[in-house]
């Protein structure tokens, strides 16, 4: 509506203009004939100002989600206020899901991870069942209220249910490692000791650090160089610089 009265401004502007030009129209009328073309002009800019507003208010009112999915919870209601940052529904993406797996800071240095690297995953609502995650993102930096780093794992496998809880094996760094016989570590007074037989064939006891046992085997962290030999098997220690004898 408010472009058919522009144009009939202008055609009537238009003709005013061109009987002022022969002298037939006065001054007047072609000025009243330009402001009602400038007036109709304004009309329609406004009008063009109102639809673009109320698009973009349509645009707003419609949420659309990033992803193909299912709706798992509604958490506003009818005449609620839609604030900025409020949370309106929960989504449940239709395919693929990720694994947050949390590393403490104290063994992150033990973990060799790279972006697109495959690791085994178990998932405690399918015990039976293996799966493979592939690592989306790493975090370069430990959260300082919990003192851990987070690696993402993308699985892409079906049948994955949503909020179950998993575990991944994550592969360490390699390095040398000295492991015992758990028989020979012995513990007296308080104080973790090994036997070692030195170049005169003689038992001298030798306070170590161990760490956790696996599998029988005891990795000694500190206390031995790696190359004695080591006496397994004893109940106590003997006396230090006693002769021993091979079998």
């Amino acid at each position: 509506q408010a472009r058919a009265a522009l144009a009939l401004a202008e055609r009537n502007f238009q003709r005013f203009k061109a009987l002022y030009e022969a002298k037939a129209a006065s001054e007047l009328e072609l000025d009243m004939a330009q402001m009602q073309y400038e007036q109709a002009k304004g009309a329609v800019e406004q009008a063009e100002g109102a639809v673009a507003a109320a698009s973009s208010v349509a645009r707003e009112s419609r949420v659309v989600a990033p992803f193909d999915g299912y709706v798992t919870a509604k958490l506003v209601e009818a005449g609620d206020l839609a604030a900025p940052g409020r949370p309106l529904v929960m989504l449940e993406s239709a395919t693929g899901r990720r694994l947050v797996v949390t590393v403490p800071e104290g063994t992150w240095s033990q973990v060799a991870l790279s972006l697109g690297q495959e690791v085994p995953v178990t998932l405690d609502a399918q015990p039976g069942r293996a799966f493979t995650g592939k690592v989306v993102e790493i975090t370069p930096s430990a959260d300082p209220a919990t003192h851990s780093f987070t690696v993402k794992l993308a699985l892409d496998q079906e049948g994955v249910p949503a909020g179950s809880a998993g575990r991944a094996l994550l592969p360490g760094a390699q390095r040398q490692a000295f492991l015992l016989p758990k028989e020979a570590v012995l513990n007296v007074g308080g104080l973790t000791m090994v036997v070692v037989v030195d170049a005169q064939g003689q038992a001298r006891s030798r306070v170590v650090t161990v760490g956790p046992e696996e599998n029988g085997m005891v990795e000694v962290l500190s206390g031995l160089a790696g190359s004695e030999r080591v006496l397994v098997g004893l109940p106590q220690p003997p006396a230090d610089g006693a002769r021993v004898e091979e079998v």
